[in-house]
């Protein structure tokens, strides 16, 4: 006869893979010593005290997320939606300010990036000189 398949079950979900053969091998011999001295019945309660009893810190397996990052990241959108509503006023001052920031950020990176590339394409470009007339 075999012990509870409920109670089994329970023990792989929680236990750690290094652990669970050790104490479902423990607990199997639990369980035929009390099937044979006492009764499936009892076996059977026990067997599931036994592994409820197994349910410590120590033998749970760690929790696996997904994605944390993702998680984060979906919660961060949730609190800054909450926000953007709350103080409408404020948050699109402060959003039209940084997206001024960036824009000015950009072009004027690609303002000096248009003038260091100036006559790059010439085979003898370290030779090249721009003169200037100021009138």
């Amino acid at each position: 006869m075999q012990p509870p398949k409920y109670a089994d079950r329970f023990l792989e979900w929680f236990c750690r893979p290094d652990l669970l053969e050790d104490l479902q091998g423990d607990l199997y011999e639990f369980y035929c010593r009390d099937l044979e001295r006492k009764g499936s019945r009892y076996a059977a309660l026990h067997y599931w005290w036994l592994v409820l009893r197994s349910f410590r810190l120590s033998a749970i397996k760690p929790i696996r997320t997904k994605n944390s990052t993702l998680i984060m990241t979906t919660i961060n959108l949730k609190i800054a939606a909450r926000v953007l509503r709350r103080d409408a006023i404020n948050s699109s001052i402060n959003l039209f300010g940084l997206t001024l920031g960036i824009t000015c950020f950009v072009l004027m990176g690609l303002y000096v990036a248009q003038e260091t590339s100036y006559d790059q394409f010439h085979s003898k470009k370290d030779q090249i000189y721009r003169s200037y007339i100021k009138e």
